[in-house]
């Protein structure tokens, strides 16, 4: 799902934020071409002080 997003807060108040932005696939070789997907993460943390 485009858009999920994972917060995880640590025990020092550290937020970690993760959305999922899409898989890209691709194909690499010639003859014996083999795909790949890679799954596309951004992620944002913010450290409390």
């Amino acid at each position: 799902m485009v858009g999920l997003k994972q917060i995880e807060i640590d025990q020092d108040y550290t937020i970690f934020e993760t959305t999922y932005l899409g898989q890209l696939e691709m194909t690499e070789g010639g003859f014996h071409s083999k795909s790949i997907a890679y799954n596309v993460l951004s992620q944002f943390y913010s450290v409390q002080g």
